[in-house]
Formats: C-alpha cells, sequence, structure tokens
C-alpha cells in the first residue's frame, strides 16, 4: 500500500496512510493491556486507530449500542479483563480508562514498516471487534466480527456501489460504534482510495457546510431521519456526489425529493449487524434490492440464509423475503414486525411508510397494543400538530380500516438511539 495515500481528514488536515500507521503504533503502546476494550471515542479517526491499535496488541474491541452509564457498566460487568478508550474522560465509570487526543498522536516520530495491503494487516479469522445489537426490542446481542469478514464485505460492498478508484470523502452522521458507521466510514476507506473524516456533523445546517468546505467530493451516509432533517436545509448541496442511507426502509418519495433537491445519486444497504451490508438499491428508481457479488440468499424450511465466500457458515436472517431472479429480492418484513388484524396481514414498517408521506407529520409511528382477544390492535405515536381526526381522514385514503391507530398520543420527540432507531420499550412507556 502506497504510504503516502490519503485516508483521512482530522483535525482540518490530510492524513497519509504512512501517518496514519505511525499513529496506530504510538498508540498501541498507550493502551492498557486488556483482553477487552470498550471504545467509546466520539471522533472517528480516533476511533479508528484505536481500532487498528487494539487489533494489533490482539485485544477485542466492544462497541457498545449506546454510550449510556448503564450500558458502559453492564458490558464491564460480563467482559473481563476490560478496560476502556475514549476521547474525553468518562463519569461515574469504575475500570479504567484511556484517554486519547490528537496531542498523543504528534508524538510517533518512529518508522514502522508499512503493510503491502490492508487485507494482510491481520489474520482474516482475528476477532477484532464485538458489535451489538440496538437493544429496540429487548437486551442486546453480541456479534464478533473478524478481519476477513470486515474487509471482504467492503470490497463488495464498494464494487457494487462503484466508488471504487475515487477520491471521495466519507461523511457520515452514524456513530462508528454503530455497524453502518463502521462499515461505510471507518473500514470502507481503509480498503479503497475513500478518505475518512474525523467530524461528525449533526444538525442539517452543520452537515451541509462541512460538505462544501471539504476538498474532495462528498459521500454522504446517513439515516432516514437525518436525511428527512437535511431536506430543510436550503443551502446549496452540490458537493454531494452520493448519499447512502441505510438502518431503516427509506419511502421513494423521500428518495426523489433527496436526490432532486441535491442533484446527486441515492442509495440504500441493507444488512444486520451480525451480517454487515449484503444487498444495495437505488430506491428512487427500484423497490428490489441486490445482492452483492458471491452473495445469496437461500430458503430453508421458512427460514432463510444468506450465503458468502466469507462465511464459512450460512447466516439466518431476521426478515421475510421474496426471493426474485437475477440476484435480487425484496424485504416482506421483519418477522416480528408483521401483524394479523381481523384476518388481514401488514408490515409495521409499511404503515410508518404509510404514516411519513402524511404532509404534516414530523415524525411518527405505529405501535402494537395489548388486547384481550387473538387479534392485535395499533396505537400511533406522533410528532405533529395536526388533529387526530385529520390523521385518520388522511390514513383512510391508504390503509384498511382495521388497521388504523385505536389510539393516538403526541410528543413533542420520539425515542430514538443515535441511528435513528426507535427503543420499543420507550415507545410503549407513552401509550401508557
Amino acid at each position: 500500500m502506497e504510504s503516502g495515500r490519503i485516508i483521512a481528514i482530522s483535525e482540518g488536515s490530510t492524513v497519509t496512510f504512512g501517518q496514519f500507521w505511525r499513529h496506530v503504533h504510538r498508540v498501541r503502546w498507550l493502551l492498557p493491556d486488556k483482553a477487552y476494550l470498550i471504545n467509546v471515542c466520539e471522533d472517528r479517526y480516533l476511533f479508528c486507530v484505536a481500532l487498528f491499535s487494539a487489533a494489533l496488541n490482539q485485544s477485542k474491541i466492544l462497541l457498545p449500542p449506546s454510550q449510556s452509564t448503564g450500558i458502559i457498566q453492564e458490558l464491564t460487568e460480563q467482559f473481563s479483563p476490560l478496560s476502556i478508550v475514549c476521547d474525553r474522560e468518562l463519569e461515574q465509570i469504575t475500570v479504567g480508562q484511556c484517554v486519547l487526543n490528537h496531542g498523543l498522536l504528534e508524538d510517533s516520530d518512529h518508522l514502522e514498516a508499512i503493510p503491502e495491503t490492508m487485507q494482510s494487516v491481520f489474520d482474516p479469522k482475528q476477532i477484532v471487534a464485538i458489535a451489538f445489537t440496538s437493544g429496540s426490542t429487548g437486551k442486546p446481542r453480541q456479534h464478533a466480527v473478524s478481519w476477513g469478514v470486515l474487509t471482504q464485505c467492503a470490497q463488495k460492498a464498494i464494487q457494487a456501489l462503484k466508488l471504487d478508484h475515487q477520491s471521495l470523502i466519507m461523511l457520515s452522521t452514524t456513530p462508528p460504534q454503530h455497524m453502518f458507521g463502521l462499515e461505510t466510514s471507518v473500514i470502507w476507506p481503509m480498503m479503497s482510495g475513500l478518505i475518512m473524516i474525523n467530524q461528525r456533523p449533526f444538525y442539517p445546517e452543520d452537515i451541509r457546510q462541512l460538505a462544501q468546505s471539504l476538498p474532495y467530493p462528498v459521500v454522504l451516509c446517513s439515516t432516514p431521519t437525518h436525511l428527512r432533517a437535511c431536506m430543510t436545509s436550503s443551502g446549496d448541496w452540490s458537493n454531494i456526489t452520493a448519499v447512502i442511507s441505510s438502518t431503516a426502509p427509506l419511502a421513494k418519495e423521500l428518495a426523489v425529493h433527496i436526490e432532486t433537491r441535491m442533484n446527486t445519486r441515492l442509495y440504500e444497504i441493507y444488512g444486520s449487524t451480525e451480517t454487515l451490508s449484503f444487498a444495495s438499491r437505488q430506491p428512487a428508481h427500484e423497490s428490489a434490492w441486490t445482492l452483492y457479488p458471491d452473495a445469496g440468499l437461500k430458503t430453508n424450511d421458512n427460514h432463510t440464509f444468506l450465503q458468502t465466500s466469507y462465511f464459512q457458515q450460512p447466516v439466518e436472517l431476521d426478515d421475510v423475503y421474496q426471493i426474485l431472479p437475477e440476484h435480487r429480492f425484496n424485504v416482506l418484513g421483519r418477522a416480528t414486525d408483521l401483524i394479523k388484524i381481523a384476518g388481514k396481514r401488514a408490515s409495521l414498517a409499511d404503515l410508518n411508510q404509510r404514516l411519513l408521506k402524511i404532509q404534516g407529520i414530523e415524525d411518527g409511528c405505529f405501535i402494537q397494543m395489548k388486547s384481550p382477544g387473538p387479534d392485535q390492535r395499533l396505537g400511533l405515536i406522533v410528532v405533529s400538530n395536526l388533529t387526530e381526526q385529520t390523521i385518520r381522514d388522511e390514513l383512510k385514503q391508504y390503509l384498511d380500516s382495521v388497521f388504523l391507530p385505536r389510539v393516538i398520543v403526541y410528543t413533542n420527540e420520539l425515542p430514538r438511539n443515535s441511528v435513528g432507531k426507535l427503543l420499543e420499550s420507550e415507545l410503549k412507556l407513552l401509550l401508557n
């Protein structure tokens, strides 16, 4: 690998691969010698340096579903010996912390051999991270992620999205602890000519201004919730060369609006914590997903499995699929997402998309309510100034009457996590 290749923009300056590798070796000797490290660095470049440094030390990085004190405390009780690597000191944490900052990297003046390829840095079977599901419907589940899976999936994704051999900045609004953020904004730049940036802007105008100020074209990686908010910013988005969305289905109308407003192409990628991404589509133009090269879906006894060269065994998937010719498929919904009322079936994801199309609904979702009988009933939680009658009248145009909400609850904000996913346990509290 060329040591002079630019792989990141950090603190406003470009970072070559040679500089990055020296930073990795510098931090390697600063990290505690522990079997497990929780990486809660918010600065994406420091997160990346810590990830590689820990892997060189044969430590496993834990990627928590959130950085709340309670979640971190749970992890310290499950994994031992353990420490935390962070970019600001955490309060009320009882285990040791290694606090990184950019000043520490400046002392890395000794030379280290530069790997010829990123694939050769670690053994493909080495577990470099343990990721966790978001815990939106229950206790987070853990999934070990090997170096071989990370790198091979990245190569397939970059090829499928035609992002190879280009100097593009991967600007992500998603934290690197989430698999979508880890893939697109950390691992993909390591495996290609793409460029990482350490900043993670939150507000739409901050995202727009940062994108316009960068010296290379930008690929904006974000969630449907964040992208919808970005459409409220009226400024210039001309430096956005592509948009990648994930974590939830993106409505076609919003996809068309984004492509028109930003004058760019928009992709969705599809996957899970345990599989990483394995398919993509352009939702403004198609509803079906196309599998990455070398990926396939196989059904067996009403279960669907993902098969790829980088998984030794097929991985069972949680969603329900319609498998189509030419390596394409439709997602019919998560098995736990499908509901049946009065003999009629629907997907909560589809119902939510119908809801969010209504003019005047800022945010909202359907939720299953407890019912004494065999049939389920639905409630609705919304951020809106519309009346209940107006909302029901709008929904009647698209939905069967059995799926209309029995209860509508208004709130100022839905309980979404850092990647826009809803926390079911907190939603149910709003209905009580």
